[in-house]
């Protein structure tokens, strides 16, 4: 997976990752580390409400998302959510 600097800082800082050990995971160990990722996504979308997402809420969405498509795992789209067709 690549991720930008500021994002390696993030998993740094949040995880005690460095980027050595981020690429050395196999797929259990990174979807333990997608999980994390994606509380503090929610959490920090919680605590927003209707204000923008916080600079660390910006870049846990911005690792799910890299996280989610190199993991092959399926994300809802948000366009769709006021399509019932969808």
């Amino acid at each position: 997976m690549i991720f930008t600097n500021v994002q390696y800082v993030f998993l740094e800082k949040e995880f005690g990752l460095s980027n050595e050990s981020i690429n050395q995971m196999d797929n259990d160990a990174l979807g333990d580390l997608y999980d994390k990722v994606c509380d503090i996504e929610i959490d920090e979308t919680c605590k927003a409400g209707n204000d923008p997402l916080t600079e660390r809420g910006e870049t846990a969405v911005e690792i799910v998302d890299i996280m989610a498509d190199a993991l092959g795992y399926v994300q809802v789209d948000d366009a769709d959510d006021d399509d019932p067709a969808a």
